[in-house]
């Protein structure tokens, strides 16, 4: 008779001796791909051919202003990329001047523009995680840009405008000579370092170009106009190659405003620079301008007054509109980052009797704004017969003469001798 107690008994060892033989089928048939996998030996190894180069599809031509343009599309992800090289290096600088190359390119671009100081333009890059930097090695200089391809307008307006209007501020070349002081006094702290700048002299010779480095003394020597007459000779059309990759649209990227006036600005100047100003108690001034060489003067004065005479002829496109906004909004917005930015604004407002909402205010006139209100101020405000045109520059060096601007029109020299010397 089997009892219960038997029955359990014999369905236990039929359960462990299954377990058994299953974890031993398991453990057995594991070991199958151990062995297939067993590396071969380095001589027994093949490998398909290499891959030949292809160039990916893209467009190079050169505007009329010099400009070379390289243009690659890339629609993998959101993302536009570009820079700007141009035909300079610190093997240009004077040799009692070494130094100045880099501090002109940290300069150009921590200084900020006209339109967007230092400070302002960091912002406006973080906001939209975009970049502008410039760079200049021995050989060459380099402007380059990335961004979102939905903030291509705004970051691409800033990447030509640091190319076009840098500022040069003193407190920013300060800053740069003090940091260089600071790399001169720790430049012997590497042993690597040492043998490598001490190298470079002795196969190229002290005063080579390719050898030469900063000291104390050719800082003293670099002043801002150091800055802006190595800026001015180098940074022009003639020297510039532009490459732009990534997502976008080539038939799209010539046909607006803004990629056609880098093409016709940087053609006739090195920067070129429009802005207006509310004076307290005397008319404020609407005034536009720029930096170009002496050939050039007067073509750049007739296409900034075509400009005007365009503001007022042809009402302006939505985008640039929207851009103008966007661009003044989150200027004035940076002018109350921090509690006593915001006093000092409040008590200009009280002394010069501002009403107490103009912040708010100023804000939404600027929103408010439309087209036909920036066609009817241009109308009201930008008239030629109150033009003023100041050149400061050689005159016989400016050749078509300025004469051939109006012929109404007498030009006058200004004595600018400092009396005494």
């Amino acid at each position: 008779m089997l009892t219960l107690k038997t029955l359990n008994l014999k369905k236990s060892i039929l359960f462990w001796i299954g377990l058994l033989l299953t974890t031993f089928f398991f453990t057995a048939f594991s070991h199958i791909p151990a062995i297939a996998s067993t590396p071969k030996h380095y001589t027994d190894l093949t490998f398909p051919p290499l891959p030949t180069i292809e160039l990916p599809d893209y467009e190079r031509y050169q505007l009329d202003n010099g400009i070379i343009v390289y243009l690659v599309e890339d629609h993998e992800l959101p993302l536009v990329g570009g820079s700007a090289l141009f035909r300079t290096g610190d093997r240009f600088e004077p040799a009692d001047k070494v130094g100045l190359a880099s501090i002109t390119a940290e300069v150009m671009r921590n200084g900020g523009t006209r339109q967007n100081y230092g400070d302002e333009l960091n912002q406006l890059l973080e906001q939209k995680a975009a970049s502008v930097e410039v760079g200049i090695s021995t050989t060459s200089g380099s402007v380059g840009f990335s961004g979102l391809t939905e903030d291509l307008d705004l970051v691409f307006g800033l990447f030509t405008d640091v190319i076009r209007n840098p500022l040069f501020p003193q407190d920013q070349l300060d800053l740069a000579k003090t940091q260089a002081k600071g790399g001169i006094a720790r430049r012997n702290d590497n042993p690597g370092d040492i043998a490598s700048r001490e190298f470079v002299k002795l196969i190229y010779g002290v005063d080579s170009p390719y050898a030469r480095i900063t000291e104390y003394s050719t800082l003293k020597n670099i002043s801002r106009e150091s800055l802006v007459d190595f800026y001015e000779k180098y940074f022009h059309p003639e020297t510039m190659i532009l490459g732009i990759v990534g997502d976008f649209d080539r038939a799209k990227m010539f046909g607006g405003r803004l990629f056609n006036n880098l093409r016709s600005r940087q053609g006739l100047a090195y920067s070129v620079y429009g802005y207006w100003g509310a004076s307290y108690d005397y008319p404020g001034v609407f005034n536009a301008g720029g930096q170009t060489r002496s050939e050039t003067t007067v073509p750049l004065i007739q296409g900034l007054k075509n400009e005007i005479e365009r503001l007022k002829k042809e009402p302006i496109k939505s985008e640039e509109l929207t851009y103008a906004k966007e661009s003044t909004l989150n200027s004035f917005i940076f002018k109350f980052e921090d509690p006593a930015q915001t006093l000092s604004r409040l008590m200009q407002y009280e002394y010069y009797g501002y009403p107490k909402d103009f912040i708010f205010d100023y804000q939404r006139q600027v929103q408010a704004t439309t087209i036909e209100d920036v066609q009817q101020v241009a109308k009201q405000y930008l008239n030629f017969d109150k033009l003023v045109i100041l050149v400061v520059g050689n005159k016989a060096l400016i050749n078509p003469a300025l004469s051939s601007l109006d012929n109404q029109s007498k030009v006058t020299t200004i004595d600018v001798t400092i009396p005494g010397s």
